[in-house]
C-alpha cells in the first residue's frame, strides 16, 4: 500500500481518487466484480471522456462503456458542435474507404471518439481481451449515454473494420452526432 491510499490500486484502473470510489460506485451499480474491470480511465477534460472496459461473463461480451455529461468540460464538449470533417489520416487509421473523408460529425463527440481509440490502440487491452482464448467467443459492445453515446457511435464506426460484429448501443445520443450518410451507415450495427 501506499502512503495515503485506502487500498491498492491496480495499474488497469486511471484517473481514480486515493480511495477507489470512482470504480467502487460502477462496480456497486452494475453488479460486476473488479476482476471483470479490465480497464477503467476516469480522467475528464476538454475532449477527453471516461470510459471503462469490462467484462459481462453473463452475455458473453466485452463491454466498453463511455459515461455522458457530467462535469462542465463535458457541457464544453457537448457545445463544441461545429461540423468536423473524418478527414483523410482518420479514414487510412481506421481502415476506412477514402470517400467517407468528408463526411462531417460533431467536433466534441469526435475529438472524445479519437482519443478513445488512440488509447485503446495505446494500450492495446481491448485488441488483448478480443483475442485471447479465454474472451474468443465473446462480443463486444460500445456503450455510452448522452454525450457517451455521440462518442460511441462515432468510435463504433471508427472500430467497426476491426471488430466487424461489434454493436453500439447508444442511450440518449444527441441528434447531431453525424452527417446523414454516416448515420445511415450505421444503423446496421448502431441502436
Amino acid at each position: 500500500y501506499r502512503w495515503g491510499s485506502c487500498r491498492r490500486r491496480g495499474e488497469n484502473v486511471i484517473g481514480d481518487n486515493c480511495c477507489g470510489w470512482k470504480q467502487a460506485s460502477v462496480l456497486k451499480s452494475i453488479g460486476v466484480r473488479e476482476s471483470d474491470v479490465l480497464y477503467a480511465n476516469f480522467n475528464n477534460d476538454l475532449g477527453i471522456s471516461p470510459y471503462i472496459i469490462l467484462v459481462d461473463r453473463k452475455w458473453k461480451t466485452i463491454v466498453l462503456a463511455i459515461r455522458g455529461t457530467l462535469s462542465l468540460e463535458d457541457m464544453v464538449s457537448d457545445v463544441t458542435i461545429s461540423p468536423t470533417p473524418l478527414g483523410e489520416d482518420l479514414c487510412r487509421e481506421c481502415g476506412l474507404d477514402a470517400d467517407w473523408k468528408d463526411e462531417q460529425c460533431h467536433a466534441g463527440m469526435l475529438a472524445g471518439a479519437k482519443w478513445i481509440y488512440d488509447e485503446l490502440k495505446r494500450h492495446g487491452l481491448l485488441d488483448e481481451a478480443m483475442t485471447s482464448r479465454e474472451f474468443a467467443k465473446f462480443r463486444l459492445r460500445v456503450i455510452g449515454h448522452s454525450l457517451g453515446a455521440g462518442i460511441a457511435a462515432i468510435l463504433g464506426w471508427m472500430l467497426r473494420g476491426k471488430y466487424p460484429m461489434l454493436r453500439c448501443l447508444c442511450f440518449s445520443p444527441p441528434g447531431c452526432v453525424s452527417t446523414e450518410r454516416l448515420a445511415r451507415e450505421s444503423k446496421e450495427f448502431t441502436w
